[in-house]
């Protein structure tokens, strides 16, 4: 397994967001997008829904006496 420094990670990570920014592609989950201009799948907006509402559970269950 090849050892990458912080400097190496950084630039592949941000030529890879360069890559699909020029692209037609979601920033967040890589779907392509429709012409509108919005995520397809709406996943990545599904997976912030989950979490919130995932994280109100726990506060829920956090919060309920014993």
């Amino acid at each position: 397994m090849k050892l990458r420094t912080l400097e190496e990670y950084l630039k592949e990570k941000r030529e890879r967001q360069n890559r699909l920014d020029r692209s037609n592609y979601c920033t967040k989950c890589a779907v392509s997008l429709a012409d509108s201009g919005a995520c397809a799948a709406q996943k990545c907006i599904l997976d912030l829904v989950a979490i919130k509402k995932l994280n109100a559970v726990a506060r829920n269950l956090r919060a309920a006496p014993p």
